[in-house]
């Protein structure tokens, strides 16, 4: 009989085990449960929150590792808006090792979740850590600016304000707190003595701190819309936390409150307080529907508090702005009920509110989005662009509805319409990378033919600054979007149209942008870069002499402005003014010695300077030549130096045409030694449309070095280039070089690509070129080689 053999866990084992359990076992088992068996998972937590109480046997390395593994995933629960699961590992982590980030944290989850009391306490234990740290005065200021304590609070601000001058938020604050302050002294100005006899009847009422409700007796307040703070009213409300509150119903309160406990808190929890730390007069008031104060001046109960007036009934204004704090705090369905009462209001006045209800119906449509009702959603965004063509949100809001029902071909038109406006939005940009992905791949290639025309957004549609449903003032419904400053809209508008022609010129469509760059002179005309592109643009259409006037302009608005400089200069030697192309070049040179680009067209505007006056030379001795001959020919009499200037008049003249002059074909070309100078040198080839020039480079390159040269620019203008300098030049000089030259060729980076790219009628002329180059016999190459050569071009 075989002996059964016992292994025991060692004790080190074992404590790691415990790791193990509490991280996976426990908290698995603590969030999969359902809500009957909410006991069981209390005992899980209790359980879970010893463990880490009684972390003795942990190393301070590993309880630090712990606490700050609970911290991250409190900060990926707040992120995600989810404050009482952030609360609850934040709990976790400070029960391992108490630290001031943890507690600030947490103070920080506590006031999402209006808990007062806790984020003050929260935040009195980082001060005892760590004196001074402004996060917790900040916090602290807000916990007392809704408990009512009005002083305490700018006396946080001001020591935070002290620290950081520039601190925004604590300005902010500040102000409101001191508005806050004047206007519950002047309300008991207001008051009858009777309303004050009653406050003063009141002994027993909980208030959090004695001190205000001290104050409030003897400034004789009673008035509770005045002293009211704005935590007390959303404490009133229903919590204010939407589809996130929902989220969080199956959850135990308890469990997490008591994980925190009396003992931290120094008190017990029914002693001013409800399960969820809140105080029991706004608990109160929340469940019952009474509006209390929770350091109150009046009970609930209080035989001679006056009936509340009834409300007077809302008008548009007012029911966007409630829909819009709705919105705000997350109520979608109550925010949507607000948004369709306004807009039934509005509905009869026609197109005479047509702002108002576009906006009202894009807030309803955000709604819906939340909702995930994106059928509503689009309805309500299409009747707003009824209202409004080509309004930013309803555009974007209904583009996210069409990709969430999977209808990315009009969701794609949506995102594009959007980026014809303003092409800086990060989510319209994300999204059309995304989908043209997805319709690639359910559509392939031909996917843009199944597109819906993209209409064209014109070009005089001002861009409204809109703004979003959660910011619009209450008292001004669609005021803030329907009629924005002209200022502000011209210069959004200057910013757009100057994207879309710097996007123009990067998709080498000059003419679009030449036309972008006018608008924007249109708007302002001071603004030197619209000059210096616009210049681009002309000088690659060879229209030089424009592009030098731009470049005025510009140098005129900064004299040391080194692209206008530069362009200037390249339009003089298009002008065949090489001296002040020179002058140009060396000016740049001395404004920013480091440009490459002004080093090789100062070599090349020198040698385009000697050439040409080495060719003025001849024609010189060409008429001294004609002058001294006086006999023998009819013609020569004729050649007066009138004449010869007349001549001089037209070769000019031909000269400013976009064609070649005819003095190139003898401008020796450099051999370029690597790949950039062989790209400037095809690029400028390119830009001319010269086959003779390109026919000479290809005769001074090794075909060899061509795959070098070409590297990864093989583009198709460069490729049909090559074949027709190789067809019409070559062919009939060297076959042979040009049998090689196609041999290289067919071995660079980008060939294979270029071959699916080419048209039809390109194919043809490579066809024609094979034809000839199989019909002309040379002992370099055999019929079969043209003919392994033309499959390798697929035809």
């Amino acid at each position: 009989m075989k002996k059964i053999k016992y292994t025991f866990m060692k004790l080190k084992h074992f404590q790691w085990w415990k790791i193990i359990c509490l991280q996976f076992v426990v908290q698995t088992a603590v969030f999969m449960l359902v809500r009957k068996n909410i006991l069981i998972v209390d005992q899980l937590k209790g359980k879970s929150q010893g463990i880490m109480q009684n972390g003795i046997s942990l190393t301070e390395k590993e309880k630090t590792s712990l606490a700050t593994r609970e911290k991250e995933k409190g900060n990926e629960a707040f992120n995600s808006g989810d404050y009482e699961e952030a609360v609850m590992y934040y709990t976790r982590s400070i029960s391992v090792l108490p630290n001031v980030v943890a507690y600030n944290n947490r103070a920080q989850a506590e006031l999402k979740l209006q808990n007062w009391n806790s984020a003050f306490q929260d935040c009195e234990k980082v001060l005892e850590l760590e004196p001074g740290n402004l996060k917790a005065l900040l916090r602290r200021a807000t916990t007392y600016k809704h408990q009512n304590k009005l002083q305490e609070a700018i006396e946080d601000l001001n020591k935070v304000l002290n620290v950081e001058p520039d601190n925004e938020l604590a300005k902010k604050t500040l102000l409101e707190v001191e508005r806050d302050l004047k206007n519950s002294k002047r309300a008991p100005k207001t008051e009858t003595k009777g309303k004050r006899m009653i406050i003063q009847e009141v002994e027993n009422s909980e208030d959090e701190g004695g001190k205000d409700s001290r104050r409030k007796h003897e400034d004789n307040s009673g008035d509770k819309k005045g002293a009211e703070p704005a935590g007390a009213r959303s404490a009133a409300e229903p919590c204010a936390m939407g589809n996130i509150q929902k989220k969080l119903t199956g959850k135990s309160e308890g469990g997490k409150r008591s994980e925190r406990g009396a003992p931290r808190r120094g008190r017990s929890p029914g002693a001013g307080a409800d399960k969820r730390g809140r105080p029991r007069a706004s608990a109160a008031a929340a469940e019952g529907g009474a509006s209390r104060h929770p350091g109150g001046g009046r009970g609930a109960g209080d035989p001679t508090a006056a009936p509340p007036s009834p409300a007077a009934p809302l008008g548009p204004a007012g029911l966007k702005s409630q829909g819009n704090e709705l919105f705000r705090s997350g109520q979608f369905p109550e925010a949507t009920l607000k948004y369709s009462a306004a807009i039934a209001q509005l509905e009869p006045a026609g197109s005479g509110s047509a702002d108002d209800l576009s906006i009202l119906y894009s807030n309803r449509a955000a709604c819906y989005l939340k909702e995930g009702n994106c059928s509503g959603c689009i309805q309500d965004c299409t009747r707003a662009l009824e209202l409004h063509p080509f309004s930013i949100k309803p555009l974007l809001r209904r583009a996210m509805a069409y990709e969430t029902l999977e209808q990315y071909q009009k969701a794609y038109v949506d995102y594009k319409t959007v980026l014809q406006m303003d092409c800086t939005i990060q989510l319209a940009n994300d999204s059309i990378n995304r989908i043209t992905r997805i319709l690639m791949n359910l559509d392939g290639p031909s996917w843009r033919e199944k597109l819906s025309p993209i209409p064209a957004v014109p070009t005089s549609t001002h861009l409204r600054a809109w703004q979003p449903a959660t910011e619009t003032p209450p008292d001004q419904v669609g005021d803030s979007c329907s009629h924005s400053q002209p200022g502000i809209t011209d210069e959004k508008m200057f910013k757009t149209l100057k994207e879309e022609g710097n996007q123009c010129v990067k998709d080498k469509k000059y003419k679009d942008a030449l036309s972008k760059y006018i608008e924007c002179l249109k708007i302002n005309n001071k603004e030197c870069a619209i000059y210096t592109n616009r210049a681009l643009c002309y000088l690659k259409l060879c229209q030089f002499e424009e592009a030098k006037q731009d470049c005025d302009r510009a140098l005129e608005i900064d004299n040391r402005n080194v692209k206008a400089c530069y362009r200037r200069a390249l339009a003089h030697k298009g002008l065949k003014d090489y001296q002040k192309s020179l002058n140009d070049l060396n000016q740049v040179l001395l404004l920013d010695s480091s440009i490459i680009e002004a080093k090789m067209e100062v070599e090349e505007v020198t040698r385009l300077l000697k050439d040409n006056a080495s060719f003025n030379k001849e024609k010189e001795r060409r008429k001294i030549e004609i002058q001294e001959v006086n006999e023998g020919h009819k013609e020569e009499p004729e050649r007066t130096s009138e004449e010869v200037s007349n001549d001089c008049f037209a070769t000019r003249k031909e000269d400013t045409t976009n064609g070649p002059p005819a003095y190139c074909e003898t401008l020796p070309i450099a051999r370029p030694t690597n790949a950039y100078e062989f790209g400037q040198v095809i690029n400028a080839i390119s830009t001319r449309n010269d086959k003779e020039a390109c026919a000479h480079l290809l005769a001074g390159t090794e075909p060899k070095d061509l795959p070098v040269l070409l590297s990864n620019k093989l583009e198709g203008d460069t490729f049909l280039l090559l074949i027709q300098s190789l067809k019409n030049n070559l062919i009939g000089k060297d076959p042979s070089l040009v049998y090689q030259h196609l041999f290289y060729l067919s071995k660079a980076e980008r060939f294979k690509m270029m071959l699916t790219l080419i048209s039809k009628g390109q194919k043809e002329q490579i066809e024609q070129l094979f034809d000839d180059l199989s019909d002309t016999p040379n002992k370099h190459y055999t019929l079969e080689d043209v003919q392994a050569l033309r499959r390798k071009y697929e035809l």
